[in-house]
């Protein structure tokens, strides 16, 4: 995390490396828009930077069009899947509010993801 993405984005440059991995710093890339297009047009083909953080297939087009980012770092889950878990204590909540239910996880599939 940074106070100054473009200042870290030009420090990133200058030790060398080759891609950074940012949501443009906000909560998903769709909040961070606006910075995630400054920072590849800053970037100017010296770093690539690799949008992730809440990118899905509908919105995908979105953020890289947006953006003008040649590549993009998204997990692409979209099934849910019920835990076998056995024990279950319905009082107690783990993670945050708007993430998957407490008894369940998201998975990629191939299919999506190719």
């Amino acid at each position: 995390m940074t106070h100054d993405p473009p200042h870290a984005l030009e420090d990133l440059i200058g030790l060398g490396v080759e891609r950074v991995l940012t949501s443009g710093g906000e909560s998903s890339c769709l909040e961070g828009l606006p910075m995630l297009t400054r920072l590849v047009q800053q970037a100017a083909g010296r770093i690539i930077v690799v949008p992730g953080g809440g990118i899905s297939a509908k919105n995908l087009e979105r953020i890289l069009s947006g953006c003008q980012a040649t590549e993009f770092h998204a997990s692409c889950r979209t099934r849910v899947i019920a835990s076998s878990m056995v024990h279950r204590n319905t009082s107690v909540k783990m993670g945050a509010a708007l993430s998957t239910p407490e008894y369940s996880y998201k998975v990629s599939e191939a299919a999506t993801v190719s």
